[in-house]
C-alpha cells in the first residue's frame, strides 16, 4: 500500500477546525480516488477538486493535478499527521451540505495568517 503522509501544522494559539487543502501536480499512470485517514486510522471526509488530467505521454504517464480537500482538526501550536492513499471508501464521502457546514463553522484564517503547512 502506497501511503503519503500529510502533515498539518498549526502555529496559532487557537485550534484549527476546518478543511485542509493539499495541491498535487505530478505525472502518473494511476488515476484513482484518495482516502484520507486521521492519526487513529479513521477515514475522514475528503475529495479531489480542480482536477486536470493531461494526455498520456509515450511512457503512458499523464500529468495529473488536483486539490485534495479533507476535514482537519489541529490543536493550537501543534502538528497532526494524516495519511493519504489511493482507494475507495464510502466513509470518505460527504454530502455538499456537510462540506458547506464545515466551511461555515471552520475557524477562519485571514490571508495573512495562512501559515498552515501541508507536506506530501
Amino acid at each position: 500500500m502506497n501511503v503519503r503522509w500529510l502533515v498539518v501544522t498549526n502555529p496559532h494559539d487557537e485550534p484549527f477546525y476546518g478543511i485542509a487543502v493539499l495541491h498535487a501536480d505530478y505525472r502518473t499512470r494511476t488515476i484513482a480516488p484518495v482516502i484520507v485517514a486521521d492519526p487513529e486510522g479513521k477515514t475522514v471526509p475528503s475529495r479531489l477538486v480542480n482536477e486536470t488530467l493531461g494526455e498520456p505521454d509515450t511512457d503512458g504517464k499523464r500529468r495529473w493535478a488536483f486539490d485534495l480537500e479533507f476535514f482537519c482538526n489541529c490543536l493550537p501550536r501543534s502538528s497532526i499527521v494524516y495519511s493519504a492513499r489511493f482507494g475507495c471508501d464510502n466513509t470518505s464521502l460527504a454530502s455538499e451540505d456537510i462540506w458547506e457546514n464545515r466551511f461555515v463553522t471552520a475557524v477562519p484564517l485571514s490571508a495573512s495568517e495562512s501559515e498552515y503547512n501541508l507536506e506530501l
